[in-house]
């Protein structure tokens, strides 16, 4: 009996030696997990750490870069306009003095004072497209009666829709519609709707401006009988620079930069813009404020 006992005690001593033994080993294999998952940890990190210092420099680099860019772009556009202004003088005096001048010489005048105008209006653009880079324009709030203001555009765009044969309809709202907002930058919105609305529409065409007020919002409306938008130019539409498939319909020229700009004045507003359209079946371009 003492010997089976001795034997049994020697045998729980094996076993115990063995877990013991068992427990070490895998200790010894965690701590060297756990140690290569530190350093690699670290090494990680480090990495990281390198990555994001080089973006924070590729980052203070484009800043650089970009505030270069708009100073140039602003500067050269700003110089631009010095000489444009002197052709536009000289042009007018020209034009004052066309009793000596043969049709062809005045023909050749008015080609000058629309290439002025042009050069002119792609410089505007330029500026304004790139102001929202620089925040350069401050909101100036007042209380608008919008109805009175959409009727003032309207009337002021009639000539040149005459001049395609295009009927200009100007629908009021049936109450006074008033908002807090900058009447520039609305006025600004709203030419910039038009003058594209009347720019691609074909000759006999007709151009909608309407108004609509609602709880918490008003919607500013301009729809055109022109050649629409098709789905895949949609998502491109209000983009910096787009050129879209469409084409003016009276020679008139195209910058690729109205719908951007409107845009970026919506958006100062605090306001957005949308467009419904179908290809063939004209463009509904919506306008929504907030009051």
């Amino acid at each position: 009996k003492d010997n089976r006992l001795l034997q049994l005690d020697i045998q729980q001593a094996l076993l115990r030696n063995r877990a013991i033994t068992i427990l070490a080993i895998a200790a010894a294999l965690t701590a060297i997990i756990i140690g290569f998952l530190l350093l690699q940890n670290r090494r990680t990190n480090r990495k990281l750490r390198e990555k994001s210092d080089f973006i924070n420099q590729q980052n203070i680099l484009l800043a650089d870069l970009n505030y270069e860019k708009n100073s140039l772009i602003s500067i050269v556009s700003h110089d631009l306009n010095t000489p444009f202004a002197a052709i536009k003088m000289w042009t007018n005096i020209l034009d004052e003095n066309n009793s000596n001048l043969h049709p062809d010489q005045v023909k050749a005048v008015e080609r000058i004072r629309q290439a002025t105008s042009r050069g002119e209006l792609l410089i505007r653009s330029i500026l304004d497209i790139e102001k929202a880079e620089t925040n350069q324009h401050k909101l100036l709030l007042e209380k608008i009666n919008l109805g009175n203001l959409l009727q003032a555009l309207v009337t002021d765009f009639m000539p040149a829709a005459a001049g395609k044969n295009i009927t200009l309809h100007w629908q009021p709202p049936p109450k006074t519609v008033e908002l807090v907002s900058d009447q520039q930058l609305i006025s600004r919105i709203v030419e910039n709707l038009l003058s594209n609305a009347i720019k691609y529409s074909p000759p006999g065409k007709n151009v909608w401006v309407s108004l609509a007020s609602f709880n918490e919002v008003v919607h500013i409306q301009v729809k055109d009988e022109g050649p629409g938008i098709s789905k895949e130019e949609l998502p491109i539409l209000f983009s910096k620079y787009g050129k879209l498939s469409a084409s003016p319909t009276g020679g008139e020229t195209s910058t690729g930069l109205g719908l951007s700009i409107v845009k970026r004045l919506v958006q100062e507003l605090n306001g957005h813009v949308f467009c419904d359209s179908v290809t063939g079946e004209g463009a509904l371009f919506t306008v929504v404020l907030k009051k």
